[in-house]
């Protein structure tokens, strides 16, 4: 008999989801958890109607059952069932951001929720999944600078924002999938990546086609500078704006990676030797990096749409559907 169904006496009970004196038995794959209906019904509609169906049914009508009782078989992922009832049933499991959280809880709490209609977790697994993909630019800019402090744990680049888009798609959260894919496209495994759907995979490399260009274009604040307020000789500036220029000139011709970063903390600036970038005054520099910034702001707004993905706002509007008036903790 194949490992994914074994016999019922053969499934493994999970020690700390089975309660003895619960009435209620589920089974996901090969692992069997017991807990409190009237506790999980109150939390969910889906499982309390299912409870319901099977305490109509008399433990000898043919159906699986344990110490006299039906077993309810869910046909999702043991480790996903795990994850979720413990959210449920272990207060402190599954706490509201910043509380670390590994990855893998979040998508199997976030699927779950969504499909069993949990709103309160399904809300909170966003909440947590918003801090990994932002949907807006502040929060991206705040993300992006301050990666190493994160709390959620997670291995790999390209692998984890591909179970992120999936997730996503499932559950309708379309406003967290700019960014992922803009993170699944510029992972620096992308090209060892295997995306099973090769939709989503051409997605990708026509976006990144679109990314050189992009970055070329952010650099135009090069036609700023100097800035109003120059406090240096202004040929000293004008200088490095050269030097800056030329060294952008051999990014496109060498297709250096860095142009498939449009969305990087780094402009040409920061990539400069430091006897360039140093010719530029203090005003200059910080006028062309504020300057670098909008432009990505404005290439962050058109994100969606390099994608083939609904516009910000109505991914906006369809966040407030889910999220508004809505308790995460």
């Amino acid at each position: 008999m194949a490992a994914l169904d074994l016999p019922l006496a053969e499934a493994r009970r999970i020690s700390d989801l089975w309660f003895p004196q619960a009435s209620l038995i589920l089974r996901a794959e090969n692992s069997l958890f017991r807990v409190h209906g009237d506790l999980l019904g109150a939390r969910s509609s889906v499982f309390r109607d299912m409870a319901d169906i099977a305490f109509e049914q008399s433990p000898d009508s043919g159906e699986d059952t344990v110490d006299g009782r039906n077993v309810i078989r869910l046909y999702d992922s043991a480790a996903e069932v795990q994850v979720f009832l413990r959210a449920i049933f272990d207060s402190s499991f599954f706490m509201p951001p910043p509380a670390p959280v590994d990855y893998t809880t979040v998508i199997g709490v976030m699927r779950l929720a969504h499909k069993y209609d949990v709103q309160y977790l399904f809300r909170r697994a966003i909440s947590h999944l918003e801090l990994l993909y932002p949907p807006s630019f502040s929060a991206f800019l705040e993300a992006r600078d301050h990666e190493h402090k994160h709390h959620v744990r997670f291995t790999g680049d390209g692998i984890v924002d591909l179970l992120a888009i999936q997730a996503a798609l499932e559950v309708r959260a379309l406003w967290i999938l700019p960014t992922a894919y803009y993170y699944l496209a510029t992972a620096p495994d992308f090209m060892e990546v295997t995306v099973p759907d090769s939709n989503e995979q051409q997605r990708c490399l026509d976006a990144r086609s679109k990314f050189p260009p992009a970055t070329i274009s952010m650099h135009r604040f090069f036609r700023t500078l100097p800035c109003s307020i120059c406090d240096s000789a202004v040929s000293k500036c004008e200088q490095a704006i050269v030097l800056a220029q030329g060294e952008l000139e051999r990014w496109r011709e060498t297709e250096d990676p860095r142009l498939l970063e449009p969305l990087s903390p780094a402009s040409i600036l920061d990539c400069l030797p430091e006897n360039i970038w140093t010719r530029l005054c203090s005003p200059c520099h910080v006028a062309g990096e504020q300057e670098f910034v909008r432009a990505q702001e404005e290439f962050w707004e058109e994100l969606p749409s390099v994608f083939g993905l609904p516009s910000r706002a109505e991914l906006a509007k369809l966040r407030r559907h889910f999220m508004d008036d809505s308790i995460c903790d």
